[in-house]
């Protein structure tokens, strides 16, 4: 028989048991739960970092092949002055009256601005081949480079013997052209006003560059300076390429004593034209 004391403990230690028990199982439970939750969710964070991380392959982009045209390249130099300008005028006239179309090109690079004159600018270099031929025989240095697909078109053959002698035709036809238009200013300056006040309002009615450098001269031999200076003004206006009148405005300027502005201007006339008559003259008041 137990006595009562020890039924007590072993009634608590029968409860203990059951609590440890009861804790242990909720314990491994719990565990387990964690567990299996850890794991499944391991593998979902390990499939989405999968999917951020797949990048798509870039596609290579084709490079487009740039568009090429072509231009018989019949002068090449540097410069923007005035006086460049009008040589390469002077040579498009020239070439365009030989039979070519051609087109000044200007480029303001960094280091130095460029002059071309590309003549026949056409889409394919086959077109540019009879063309080179026909500059080479019309005594045209020409190459055949890259032109400006703005300005290209499809080109027809050059012209043949038979219409270069037409061409010559119309040209001796300018030349009787000319020389009526020589013999009518000639008869003009025939009949021409001989007095100063004449000139004067002749000019008024029928202005020129002509009868205002006339006036200028003669107020130049009258030593009236200030009157010279101003009909030189409106010669040049009239016609700035011309160096007679600048001639007479600065030698003006000199009489009166403003000779360093008299050579400034002078100076001014050859940045945009070259003359020998005022580099003569400016040798003569060094």
């Amino acid at each position: 028989m137990y006595s009562l004391e020890e039924l007590e403990k072993k009634c608590r230690m029968y409860h203990f048991k059951r609590f440890i028990l009861v804790v242990l199982s909720l314990f491994l439970v719990s565990g387990g739960v964690w567990y299996f939750y850890n794991k499944t969710m391991y593998k979902e964070q390990k499939n989405i970092k999968r999917v951020t991380s797949f990048k798509p392959k870039k596609s290579k982009k084709v490079k487009k092949q740039e568009k090429y045209c072509y231009a018989l390249q019949t002068y090449f130099g540097y410069g923007k002055s005035q006086f460049a300008i009008n040589r390469v005028k002077k040579l498009k006239k020239t070439y365009e009256a030989k039979g070519l179309d051609c087109n000044i090109i200007q480029l303001d690079t960094q280091q130095r601005p460029i002059l071309k004159l590309h003549c026949n600018i056409a889409p394919t270099k086959e077109e540019l081949l009879p063309w080179l031929k026909y500059a080479k025989s019309k005594g045209i240095d020409a190459v055949i480079v890259h032109g400006d697909c703005s300005l290209a078109k499809k080109q027809s053959l050059p012209p043949s013997k038979k219409a270069s002698k037409k061409k010559v035709v119309t040209k001796k036809q300018k030349i009787i052209e000319n020389q009526t238009a020589e013999n009518e200013k000639e008869a003009l300056l025939q009949t021409k006003p001989t007095t100063l006040k004449e000139l004067i309002t002749t000019y008024q009615t029928r202005p020129n560059y002509t009868l205002a450098l006339e006036i200028a001269q003669a107020f130049y031999k009258q030593k009236r300076y200030d009157k010279a200076i101003f009909w030189a003004k409106r010669a040049n206006k009239l016609d700035r390429y011309k160096d007679d009148a600048w001639i007479v405005y600065a030698k003006a300027l000199y009489a009166k004593g403003k000779k360093q502005k008299a050579k400034d201007i002078l100076r001014f006339f050859l940045k945009f034209q070259d003359s020998p008559k005022i580099r003569n003259l400016l040798k003569e008041w060094s």
